[in-house]
């Protein structure tokens, strides 16, 4: 691991305490959850999930849960099976 810098970010308090309260839940202080966050946006080169207009219908009724698989550990078929299904080669069924 490299050089551990501080990040500082605003935010409202409201969203702050809860956030603070589902990562007492899961055992895990905010700074590591916030830097899981910043580890899936190198790992994805963007940000690791869907952002839309409140009321958005997706493109393919399955389009949110392939968000998530993205960040399971996938075979190597399986990986080059969602990239070319991402990529428009392939149709969905």
């Amino acid at each position: 691991m490299g050089k551990v810098v501080t990040v500082t970010a605003r935010v409202d308090e409201e969203t702050k305490k809860e956030a603070e309260r589902i990562f007492r839940e899961f055992g895990i202080p905010m700074s590591s959850a916030i830097s899981a966050f910043l580890k899936a946006v190198v790992r994805n080169k963007g940000i690791p999930f869907e952002l839309r207009v409140e009321g958005a219908v997706p493109l393919y009724p399955y389009e949110g849960r392939l968000a998530k698989v993205r960040d399971a550990e996938l075979s190597e078929s399986s990986l080059k099976a969602l990239k070319e299904l991402e990529e428009g080669k392939v149709e969905p069924y």
